[in-house]
């Protein structure tokens, strides 16, 4: 009964964790790389990356807004590229 009870903990363990890594996977990829770029004047995405002003365009669009909360000083100062 006690080997029974820890394969079947174990397995809903791991069936938890990898369920979690895809709900993970899902978010991130809807953050990055499935969001437009905001000064794009056609609408982007990630995908559509074919130069390097392509890639400054989504770095300090959704990457920076994505990984930083808006209005915070230093995300300003990074999309206006006056890094210090």
């Amino acid at each position: 009964m006690v080997v029974v009870e820890c394969v079947t903990h174990q397995s809903w363990a791991i069936t938890h964790t990898v369920a979690l890594c895809v709900l993970q996977d899902t978010a991130v990829m809807d953050l990055f790389m499935e969001e437009p770029f905001a000064t794009s004047p056609e609408e982007k995405t990630f995908h559509d990356i074919t130069t390097q002003g392509d890639f400054w365009q989504w770095a300090r669009g959704p990457l920076l807004s994505g990984l930083y909360v808006a209005g915070q000083r230093h995300i300003d100062t990074a999309r206006r590229g006056t890094h210090g």
